[in-house]
């Protein structure tokens, strides 16, 4: 069971996915909560829908709308 939900609201953030993902992995190994983190795509129009779908693919600790 989840202890923790980090809400994440993404508009046009293609390019920053990737940083998103690797910053959240140092406090994933320091948090005692068992952490995890939705991504809330707020009707982007690049390809961020597509970097958070893989993201989320590869990690099971991503979620997204």
């Amino acid at each position: 069971m989840k202890e923790l939900t980090i809400i994440v609201p993404i508009y046009n953030e293609e390019a920053g996915i990737d940083i998103l993902e690797s910053e959240f992995q140092i406090y994933f190994e320091k948090s005692s909560l068992n952490p995890q983190v939705l991504l809330v795509d707020d009707g982007s129009t690049d390809g961020s829908l597509l970097k958070i779908k893989k993201l989320c693919l590869a990690n099971s600790r991503f979620h997204f709308l």
